[in-house]
Formats: structure tokens, C-alpha cells, sequence
């Protein structure tokens, strides 16, 4: 993974968790897609926001985050483009 997409992700991400207070209590078990530190939408299934993501931002970085309740951790979900002949 390059260094900017890395860069990226975690941008990312510490959006994700300064927002966390203000979504989680109308998002939990849900999933956000971000994008450039924005959210771009809410799904049910991670599924969903990955097939959305690869619509608007195939061959870029992206972030899918889990929103769960105190303790639940909020899992990472990381979006690269598919290697070259694999």
C-alpha cells in the first residue's frame, strides 16, 4: 500500500472517531463509508458500502468503518485496488 493511501486511511480515520459521539447513538451496527475525511453514507451490511465505494471511488482510497457500542471496538475496514495479475 503506498504511503499516501496509508496517510489517507488514517486521516480517515481520526475523522471517523471525532465524530463518533454525534453518530454512533443513531448509526450502531451500522457502517460508514468515508471518503476524504467525509461520510459519504450509512449501510446495514458492509457489503453494501463496499459495492458503493467501488462505484464512486474504484482504484482509490476509502475507509469503511463499524459503528459499535462502548467496548465493541470499531472496526477497520481498508479499500486498495486490486494488485496487478493477482
Amino acid at each position: 500500500m503506498p504511503n499516501d493511501w496509508q496517510e489517507e486511511l488514517d486521516r480517515n480515520y481520526a475523522w471517523f472517531l471525532g465524530q463518533l459521539s454525534k453518530l454512533l447513538a443513531l448509526n450502531q451496527g451500522r457502517y460508514a463509508l468515508i471518503y476524504r475525511q467525509a461520510l459519504v453514507g450509512v449501510f446495514d451490511r458492509p457489503g453494501d458500502a463496499e459495492r458503493e465505494a467501488e462505484a464512486r471511488f474504484a482504484g482509490q482510497p476509502y475507509s469503511i468503518q463499524a459503528y459499535r457500542g462502548a467496548g465493541g471496538g470499531h472496526g477497520l475496514f481498508l479499500a486498495c485496488p486490486p494488485l496487478k495479475g493477482g
